[in-house]
């Protein structure tokens, strides 16, 4: 199996799991509105809507990350040299050597 085809099911699987966790989200809203005498259509279906919008936008860079990052990257800091990412300063060892935390 090629590379390229291999990112391609990447990016499928992720999209689906991602459109699946928002739906269910909204789902999720439209049964805790429930009892259409206490909200109108117009405010359940537009809170659904919202709630679904809302969750592709923080779901679609973490499930993709997710499944691309152990597939490709390894979890490895790719930044430029001498950069670390927060929680990851050099430390001085005692006998002079570094050691990173």
């Amino acid at each position: 199996m090629s590379t390229g085809k291999r990112e391609d099911n990447t990016g499928l699987i992720s999209a689906l799991v991602y459109t699946a966790i928002s739906l269910a989200s909204a789902l999720a809203f439209m049964l805790a509105a429930g009892n259409p005498e206490k909200y109108d259509a117009v405010a359940r279906y537009g809170g659904a809507a919202w709630v679904f919008l809302l969750s592709m936008i923080i779901t679609m860079p973490l499930v993709t990350s997710y499944f691309k990052g152990g597939s490709s990257h390894g979890g490895h800091w790719e930044g430029r040299e001498g950069e670390r990412p927060a929680g990851h300063e050099q430390k001085i060892k005692p006998d002079g050597g570094q050691l990173s935390v």
